[in-house]
């Protein structure tokens, strides 16, 4: 018997800020492996729970091949070789230890390239970051906003979390069904319309995360370093307040 088959659906515990937020988006369910994994269906998901278990997973799957602050994982196949196109995102773990940065409240590593100095946690208010992650991609398509399709949350027995989202198919102008690109808004008009009328404040946002998916639409990716406040506000404070005693 495949382990998938013996999942069975779970009742969420006390739930904190953020997982209660989440729920504000429509129902999800919520299942748990014989391996203590803890697999939270979003109500945007359209993937199989056999497709979100990572036990079934093919390890060939490329891993780390598009995070450059964060662990992400491509889930190409599964180790009965159905294909797929998901991808499973970690936490960044990785802030910037420059205290004129954090001192304003900045806290996000600018990269190798940065000169910054750098330092690594592990705390759950670091792993907090993918459920606001998925808050931010639900609200932006509660909007009509094109952006990436939450999955699903997976938390390890070791406590670590990760979200998954569905791969974006994306255009392909020399293919002979290539449709004509439609009318749409720009990137700085779409940046307006969230902040305007969602107050969702977009963070490292720009042509590097966007992609165009196949039908010609612009969709966004990567909203982990966004913010929304009030809401996130204290989410903030936590993890500044960790990284300096962390120091």
């Amino acid at each position: 018997m495949n382990i998938i088959d013996k999942l069975i659906p779970e009742k969420p515990a006390q739930l904190s800020k953020v997982q209660e937020f989440l729920l504000q988006y429509g129902q999800h369910h919520v299942y748990r492996t014989e391996s203590g994994r803890k697999i939270i269906v979003l109500p945007t998901c359209s993937a199989s729970v056999e497709q979100l278990n990572e036990e079934n997973w093919d390890q060939r799957s490329r891993e780390n091949d598009d995070g450059f602050f964060r662990v992400v994982r491509h889930i190409t196949q599964l180790v009965n070789g159905e294909k797929v196109h998901l991808y499973a995102k970690g936490p960044e773990y990785i802030f910037t230890a420059e205290q004129r940065l954090l001192q304003k409240g900045e806290f996000w590593w600018g990269g190798q390239k940065s000169g910054e100095k750098r330092i690594r946690l592990y705390t759950d208010t670091v792993k907090e970051q993918v459920e606001w992650e998925a808050v931010f991609l639900l609200e932006l398509h509660r909007y009509g906003i094109c952006a990436e399709l939450p999955q699903a949350l997976i938390e390890d027995s070791n406590g670590s979390k990760k979200l998954i989202v569905k791969g974006i198919k994306e255009y392909n102008p020399y293919s002979l069904n290539a449709k004509p690109i439609p009318n749409q808004p720009s990137i700085d008009e779409i940046c307006t319309i969230i902040e305007t009328k969602i107050g969702l404040e977009p963070v490292d946002y720009g042509n590097q995360n966007i992609l165009r998916d196949e039908d010609g639409y612009n969709v966004i990716i990567d909203v982990n370093r966004w913010t929304w406040p009030p809401h996130t506000d204290d989410f903030r404070r936590r993890l500044l307040k960790e990284i300096l005693s962390n120091l």
